[in-house]
């Protein structure tokens, strides 16, 4: 026996069919809705840092074009004196500084010899009067050559010299003779740095017009400890006298500049210290 069909029925199932249909899509709509939100922003490409103002300071003081200037650098006999060839290396090449003369000390000459110089730098290197260029007739004539002199390193002895105007071999000779921009650069140990008569000395060098650079600390061969006494930045008053020199405005290192200058002395090198470092290892290794 078959039952009669209920009244109404196929319209009722497509309304059924029709409300699942329609709850499927919101489930659909809301679930998109959802990765949506769930999905996390992409985060921003840092920017690239700027190039810091030590880095950019000390940049700007080891790439002067100064070839035309002419350096007169004397070395004593500091055992600091090994590692002058390798400094002036380095100058020639961050600066292009390619008038140099070299006057030694007697006592210099036991560390490092001529060749070193001219090898290594291509300079000219004087130790005694014989050494005078046929041209120049005296110390006087390289004296007036120079136009920016550096005593590096200067021993507790030549400061001593140059305080009391004694001239008894070429370098002091010379050095009394010059009229230019001088820059000194002791090497002693600590116990010699803080002697009355060094500070009066040193005192009296600069009341004359001379730059003498303050030592660092270093490592002292004498005493195998790190003591005050290594050749100080001398690479700011260095580089202002040859700017000043080559008629260029010297570029003035800002308070991190400085900072950063004195703390790798040497070095730092600032920058510039591949020069100091070559310093110490040279106090280290000998």
């Amino acid at each position: 026996m078959t039952r009669p069909p209920t009244e109404h029925g196929p319209e009722t199932q497509t309304e059924v069919e029709a409300e699942t249909q329609t709850q499927t899509q919101v489930e659909a709509e809301a679930g998109a809705e959802t990765e949506t939100e769930v999905q996390p922003e992409p985060e921003p490409e840092p920017e690239p840092e700027p190039e810091s103002e030590s880095e950019s300071d000390a940049d700007a003081r080891t790439h002067l074009d100064l070839s035309g200037v002419r350096l007169l650098v004397c070395v004593s006999g500091s055992v600091a004196a090994l590692a002058v060839p390798h400094i002036l290396l380095w100058l020639t090449g961050r600066l292009r500084l390619s008038r140099i003369r070299v006057l030694l000390t007697p006592m210099a000459l036991r560390l490092v010899t001529k060749d070193s110089f001219r090898r290594v730098v291509g300079c000219e290197v004087m130790c005694d009067w014989d050494d005078l260029p046929l041209e120049d007739r005296s110390h006087v004539s390289v004296a007036r050559w120079a136009q920016v002199a550096l005593v590096l390193p200067a021993t507790a002895d030549l400061v001593g010299k140059l305080a009391h105007g004694i001239a008894d071999d070429l370098v002091s000779s010379t050095l009394m003779a010059v009229s230019c921009p001088t820059v000194v650069v002791p090497s002693t140990s600590e116990t010699t740095w803080n002697k009355p008569v060094m500070r009066r000395n040193v005192a009296q060098l600069r009341a004359d017009g001379l730059e003498v650079v303050e030592p660092r600390t270093g490592h002292s061969l004498a005493t195998d400890a790190d003591e005050k006494g290594s050749m100080g930045d001398y690479l700011p008053p260095l580089i202002a006298a040859l700017a000043h020199a080559a008629g260029r405005p010297a570029p003035v290192p800002s308070a991190a500049g400085s900072s950063a200058a004195g703390s790798s002395a040497a070095g730092s090198s600032t920058s510039a210290s591949a020069a100091d470092t070559a310093s110490s290892e040279s106090r280290r290794n000998l």
